[in-house]
C-alpha cells in the first residue's frame, strides 16, 4: 500500500481548507507545521514576506510523522512574495533526504507560481511527480475543490 504524508503551513487558512479537502479525497497522514514565530497581523505580513524573499529558515515545532516511513510527501505552502513560507522551507531542509517522491500543492493570492515551484524543486533536490496551483479566483469561485479533487487522483496512480 502507497503512504502518503501531507505536510503544509497555512497562516490564512486556505492551505490548511485545501489539505483538509486532500485528506477527503485520498488516505494520507497530515502533518501541520507550526511557525514559532509569531506571523499573525500586518508585522507578520511583512517579516513572513521577508523572511520568505531571503530564503530564511526559522524554528518550527516538532514534527509527528517521519518522511522516511511513507512512499510520498506531498508539501503544502502558501505563496508569500512568490516564494515557499519560511516553516516549510525549515522542514525541507531537515527532511528532504527522507523523501522518496514529492508533490507540491501551492496556494496564491495571485501572481506567478513559476518561481516558488522552481524553489520548492531547489529545495527538494529532485523533480515532483506532481504540482498544482490554487489561487484566490478558484478560492472565490469555488473551483478550488475540483482542482484538489484532481490533484489527489494523480498522486495516488
Amino acid at each position: 500500500m502507497n503512504k502518503t504524508l501531507v505536510v503544509y503551513y497555512s497562516r490564512s487558512g486556505k492551505t490548511e481548507k485545501a489539505v483538509q479537502e486532500l485528506k477527503n479525497c485520498m488516505e494520507c497522514d497530515v502533518e501541520v507545521l507550526v511557525d514559532a514565530k509569531n506571523r499573525k497581523g500586518l508585522m507578520g505580513f511583512i517579516t513572513g514576506g521577508r523572511d520568505a524573499v531571503n530564503e530564511r529558515l526559522t524554528e518550527i515545532q516538532q514534527v509527528k510523522y517521519e518522511p522516511a516511513q511513507y512512499d510520498r510527501v506531498v508539501l503544502c505552502t502558501p505563496t508569500w512574495a512568490s516564494n515557499m513560507v519560511p516553516a516549510v522551507r525549515t522542514y525541507i531542509e531537515a527532511h528532504k533526504k527522507d523523501f522518496k517522491q514529492v508533490a507540491f500543492l501551492v496556494t496564491q493570492g495571485g501572481g506567478n507560481n513559476g518561481k516558488v515551484y522552481k524553489s520548492l524543486e531547489a529545495a527538494v533536490g529532485k523533480a515532483p511527480m506532481y504540482k498544482t496551483n490554487i489561487g484566490g479566483r478558484e478560492f472565490r469561485d469555488g473551483s478550488w475543490k475540483e482542482i484538489v479533487s484532481g490533484f489527489a487522483k494523480e498522486i495516488s496512480k
